[in-house]
């Protein structure tokens, strides 16, 4: 069926919107080509719908100071030349204290932060936010790696890291308990950011929508190989790797195009998220396991886990 450009209004509508992307995507037809100018009307119009359909708040600018402390291996003493003093970055890192616009420009400078991100109000102490019903695909859009653990469990799910067995490739698991509530498994077998992200995501999409019934389970090994030709891994590959950047954004974008740090670096701003997301799926799609190296976060995910005795 030959799909007429219109605004789109439905989840049913979307669907058939986003297939018709990606098989021109897949096609890579030349710009202003016939075909290269439906790809770009298509594209805008399913991103229109995803922005007003999947809406999320950005984080504020304590959730930001802290994701980038953590991409980058900072202790609050290594703010205290940035935001002056020791009691005050406490203050600051609690929200008990705003930051003024030299702070802002001081963090923007130094931690590479988006300004807009640090404009905001600052969110109430962690003990006085309300419970929100959150959907997954505010989940997984949220991006921050420091309330991952904590933000599964406030939905009912259960986050259970340990060590892979000796010679296995286990990278994840997903179940049901007996009451029925998920429960999500990862060994960190690769310890690199990209890696967790999508093993990650893959073990929710298994909860969500491949384990019916209590007492069941999935197990995944090398949950990065793109040739397993099993339908629900297939489908929790594609939905992981769409959740954080949009098929009707990735084929288009500079980072997929002319893929460089720079490019990497300027999506990851655009979507709000690592940029080891991007580069890992890169690698994975494009540029080879032996590229980019130095941007997927290597040697970043055991350590945040420290009562884990790993092998």
């Amino acid at each position: 069926m030959v799909i007429e450009p219109k605004i789109i209004k439905t989840d049913e509508q979307y669907g058939g919107y986003l297939a018709e992307v990606e098989r021109l995507a897949t096609a890579d037809p030349a710009p202003g080509t016939p075909d290269g100018d439906r790809l770009e009307l298509l594209a805008k119009l399913v991103e229109d719908y995803e922005k007003e359909r999947f809406k999320f708040e950005r984080p504020d600018p304590v959730d930001a100071i802290l994701f980038r402390m953590e991409q980058q291996g900072l202790r609050q003493k290594d703010l205290v030349p940035i935001l002056g003093g020791k009691n005050r970055v406490s203050e600051i890192l609690s929200r008990k204290r705003p930051l003024t616009l030299s702070m802002m420009r001081a963090l923007s400078d130094t931690l590479h932060i988006p300004a807009d991100l640090l404009i905001r109000e600052p969110d109430a102490p962690y003990g006085e936010r309300e419970t929100v019903d959150v959907s997954l695909s505010l989940l997984v859009k949220s991006g921050w790696f420091t309330f991952a653990k904590r933000f599964l469990a406030e939905k009912g799910i259960a986050l259970v890291v340990l060590p892979a067995l000796p010679k296995t490739k286990l990278d994840g698991a997903a179940m049901r308990g007996d009451d029925g509530a998920p429960i999500i498994g990862l060994t960190i077998r690769n310890d690199r950011l990209d890696s967790f992200w999508f093993t990650l995501l893959h073990e929710l999409v298994h909860a969500w929508k491949h384990l019916p019934d209590p007492k069941t389970a999935i197990t995944d090994e090398s949950v990065e190989d793109e040739h397993d030709d099993d339908a629900k891994e297939v489908e929790a590959n594609r939905i992981a790797k769409d959740a954080f950047i949009p098929r009707s954004l990735w084929k288009r974008s500079e980072a997929f195009l002319r893929p460089s740090t720079e490019s990497i670096r300027m999506l990851a701003d655009k979507l709000s998220i690592s940029p080891a997301v991007i580069a890992g799926r890169l690698r994975r799609e494009k540029v080879g396991y032996g590229a980019l190296s130095g941007l997927i976060g290597q040697r970043q995910v055991r350590k945040l886990f420290p009562d884990v005795t790993w092998n």
